[in-house]
């Protein structure tokens, strides 16, 4: 159900900003994905009813903002040192230091 889902990607993304939770915040943006695609299905079978196209948009909207807010979050717990951040900068100075191999 696209209202339902909606409805859990912005409540979601809510508790995120507040839990900094990257891989709730990351699944959110897997079900923002998917929801994209079975809209644009809906929107493709759907006869041309303009009240329905019209929900389905407005359902769309607060699903675009969940996903806006899901980023935000990601991006304030990546702001914070934590442990899984500690990990990703080490792994990205160990990929930096290591010397480059090819011909230039």
């Amino acid at each position: 159900n696209v209202g339902e889902t909606a409805q859990n990607i912005f409540q979601k993304a809510l508790d995120c900003i507040f839990t900094s939770d990257i891989r709730i915040a990351n699944g959110i943006l897997e079900m923002h994905r998917v929801l994209d695609m079975e809209v644009n299905r809906l929107i493709n079978e759907l006869p041309e009813i303009p009240y329905l196209r019209a929900i389905i948009s407005y359902l769309t909207k607060i699903a675009d903002l969940g996903a806006a807010i899901a980023e935000i979050a990601i991006n304030r717990a990546l702001e914070k040192p934590n442990k899984m951040v500690e990990e990703i900068v080490k792994t990205v100075k160990h990929v930096r230091t290591t010397p480059l191999t090819g011909k230039r």
